[in-house]
């Protein structure tokens, strides 16, 4: 029994870190989740689906040889185009399945080298830069624990004299998508902003998509589209404002209280002191 229980322990934590592997990876969040689910055997296959005595026929639905496996089934194509032909009676050409995977590979690719470019770019950007008199800056970012399936959100405004006025640090569990924890960000951002009752801001972000979304007069109807308009009808009630994309390096006192946010078990809001894990950055 001793036995057993050791080997399980040591199973248990390569699975751990099978998972913080999965989640560092630079791919589309679709096929994070798709290795994730794998790594769990909780895809729906016939295979699993018999083990749960929910259908009794565990072959392919498309070739009928071998038996539908996670392992048979966990290229993120293939495994679309086995839904397509279930619920939707499409057949795609194997050919095309190639081509697309193909496609997705030179899409990291470039996304990998995007990344890099932009870190070059932001470190040629000289510092922060306190706002026009009588106005109050509010830089927001959001850390994601995709492990554990947590977001952390910081925040730090500061007035023209580039004095420090408050700072947010708060964490929830969410799903973790980097898109959604920075728009849930910034709209913890607006909302100590208007419980400070500022009423003139400048919201300042790293994360392009949200700036550009809340800037943009499209709706959306999806959970984050809900959030950027929840944003943008708190912003309308203010006297003055604006929401600026800066580089990470002129983002990062935020940054560090977002990730000390993931330490905390409840939200902290800080008046006008200076926090231990930002010191470094503005004393």
């Amino acid at each position: 029994m001793a036995a057993d229980q050791k080997g399980q322990s040591s199973y248990s934590v390569k699975k751990g870190e099978v998972w913080k592997d999965i989640w560092k990876l630079m791919v589309p969040n679709a096929t994070s989740m798709l290795l994730w689910r794998a790594c769990h055997e909780s895809l729906p296959t016939n295979q699993n689906l018999v083990k749960r005595r929910i259908s009794e026929n565990v072959m392919c639905p498309i070739n009928q040889i071998a038996p539908e496996s996670v392992t048979h089934a966990l290229c993120y194509q293939i495994w679309k185009r086995r839904n397509n032909f279930m619920f939707e009676e499409k057949f795609t050409n194997p050919n095309l399945i190639v081509q697309t995977a193909m496609q997705k590979v030179s899409d990291f690719q470039v996304a990998n080298q995007k990344q890099v470019a932009e870190g070059v770019t932001a470190f040629q950007v000289s510092q922060w830069t306190a706002p026009p008199p009588q106005v109050f800056k509010a830089n927001w970012n959001a850390s994601v624990d995709r492990v554990n399936c947590r977001i952390g959100v910081g925040v730090i405004i500061r007035d023209w004299h580039g004095q420090v006025v408050a700072t947010l640090r708060s964490q929830r569990d969410l799903f973790p998508d980097p898109t959604m924890a920075e728009a849930v960000g910034a709209l913890n951002a607006v909302i100590l902003c208007q419980q400070l009752h500022l009423s003139r801001i400048i919201l300042e972000g790293d994360a392009k998509i949200v700036v550009d979304e809340v800037n943009s007069d499209s709706g959306k109807w999806t959970s984050v589209g809900m959030i950027i308009q929840d944003i943008r009808n708190k912003l309308g009630l203010m006297q003055q404002w604006s929401v600026k994309h800066v580089p990470r390096n002129l983002n990062n006192v935020a940054h560090l209280l977002a990730e000390d946010a993931l330490k905390l078990s409840e939200e902290s809001i800080v008046m006008e002191g200076i926090l231990p894990c930002i010191q470094a950055v503005l004393i």
